[in-house]
């Protein structure tokens, strides 16, 4: 992909762009698994993207230059939800995701099987981690790469 971009861009050009990194949540793990399990495959850009480091060094196999990646991580999300609730808004959240269109694809039966099957897991985790917080309170945290990139 990054290679692609690079023949786009004129000498001199710059690539910018910002990405989240995983785990998005502590349930996106999770997700994702409960839908591979049906036989769909998901693209994990997060994972294939990685740390800073590997971002850099794939910029670097593509030909670009001068690559610089902030981290921004968003200052924990606290607070007391509701569990399957909670995992009910994230399964909804998934399927307008470009990296689901296999989901989309399977019967609304086969959908809610594994909708019904991410919200038990999921409520069990997120009940694990509240009972884990001195306060009760569930946490959920974004972290964005900023890239930018230079094309010599």
């Amino acid at each position: 992909m990054f290679q692609r971009f690079h023949a786009w861009l004129v000498q001199g050009g710059r690539l910018v762009f910002n990405t989240p990194q995983e785990p998005y949540t502590p349930t996106t793990p999770l997700l994702f698994d409960v839908v591979q399990e049906a036989g769909v495959n998901v693209v994990r850009t997060g994972l294939l993207i990685g740390s800073p480091a590997k971002m850099e060094q794939m910029l670097g196999a593509a030909g670009f230059s001068n690559v610089q990646v902030l981290v921004d991580a968003d200052p924990p999300n606290r607070r007391k939800v509701d569990p399957a609730q909670y995992g009910a808004d994230q399964w909804n959240g998934f399927l307008n995701l470009p990296c689901a269109p296999g989901l989309c694809d399977l019967s609304l039966d086969v959908q809610a099987r594994l909708q019904a099957r991410f919200v038990t897991r999921a409520s069990t985790l997120i009940n694990t981690l509240m009972e884990d917080d001195p306060e009760g309170l569930y946490a959920d945290q974004l972290t964005t790469l900023w890239v930018a990139a230079q094309k010599q």
